[in-house]
């Protein structure tokens, strides 16, 4: 069951933080349908592999999380857009999007195809900074005012309070500071 060579069910237990009951009850529910199968019964701990059919539902299952994954990442898509739909309703058309992590990624393309201008990109850590994302280097947030933006967009859901509070102290009140 390990491409590392043979490992004991209780071996697999710890490691996936299981009984070694239900570990060899899963075992033999496998085995029993014909999906996993002894390679040598005269070798302990036994080493499995799995079967043909084991392979095909194998396969079954990776398309079925890979559709359940790409269906989550569609509705969070769909949930950006509806967001940048609204900055556009309030007026706002050149943003500076603050936070340039995976966030950022996914949020860029999706701002550009609804028609939004992103002036550039801010981020507090110093690492990121001055590196080039898309096209647009990521800037310290006190560059803001020098981009000349219509708003601010927080594109990071972990640290929006701190963000949005340290603006607030910062930055001028007639410039909008959206979330997503």
């Amino acid at each position: 069951m390990s491409d590392g060579g043979h490992v004991s069910q209780r071996t697999l237990a710890e490691r996936l933080g299981m009984a070694a009951s239900l570990v060899n009850r899963l075992i033999r529910e496998l085995m029993d349908r014909g999906l996993l199968e002894v390679v040598d019964a005269d070798v302990r701990p036994f080493a499995y592999r799995l079967t043909v059919d084991g392979r095909g539902y194998r396969r079954r299952l990776s398309h079925q999380h890979y559709r359940s994954v790409l269906g989550s990442f569609r509705e969070v898509q769909e949930a950006i857009r509806k967001r940048l739909r609204g900055v556009l309703e309030k007026g706002v058309r050149r943003l500076v999007f603050y936070g340039a992590g995976e966030i950022m990624d996914a949020t860029l393309p999706l701002a550009w195809e609804e028609g939004l201008e992103v002036v550039g990109l801010v981020d507090d850590d110093p690492r990121k900074q001055g590196r080039e994302r898309d096209g647009l280097v990521v800037r310290s947030p006190s560059s803001i005012p020098l981009l000349n933006p219509d708003g601010i967009l927080i594109t990071t859901y972990k640290h929006a309070p701190e963000i949005r509070s340290r603006l607030g102290n910062e930055i001028s009140s007639s410039l909008p500071v959206l979330e997503l």
